[in-house]
């Protein structure tokens, strides 16, 4: 019975986790939209580094760069002292 019950909760485990990281996915974009529309440079800054924080995890590289790379950008343009957490995130990202 255990050997029928543990590979059960794996799978809902699995997928309660993508399921999360596709809604943070999705709020974060939508906050970025939106940060972008109000030129509110902060929360584009904060939305880009989350974007570039979930797609790291979930190993999209790629993605992870752009996005961080884009909350350096932005971050650097109000000086925001996040600035330097974002760059650290970013240079851990390896290829």
């Amino acid at each position: 019975m255990l050997g029928l019950i543990l590979p059960v909760v794996s799978l809902l485990f699995c997928s309660l986790v993508e399921f999360i990281f596709q809604q943070a996915e999705r709020f974060s974009k939508s906050a970025y939209e939106k940060a972008v529309g109000m030129k509110y440079r902060w929360a584009e800054g904060d939305a880009a580094d989350l974007l570039g924080e979930i797609y790291s995890v979930r190993g999209d590289k790629a993605k992870g760069r752009k996005w961080l790379k884009k909350a350096v950008g932005c971050r650097k343009e109000i000086l925001d002292p996040k600035v330097k957490e974002t760059e650290r995130k970013l240079n851990k990202i390896k290829d």
